[in-house]
């Protein structure tokens, strides 16, 4: 089901490519789960 989905760390480095980190993760099943993700410039205001 799941056969080449990316890993959160390739959605980490794409997002980051638009000025987002992963500022909350909160993994359901191991292997899943949800993150939140903030755009930097609003994490320094």
């Amino acid at each position: 089901m799941y056969q080449g989905c990316p890993m959160v760390e390739d959605i980490d480095g794409f997002l980051d490519d638009f000025g987002l980190y992963r500022a909350e993760t909160n993994w359901v099943g191991g292997s899943w789960g949800d993150g939140l993700y903030v755009r930097k410039a609003a994490a320094n205001e």
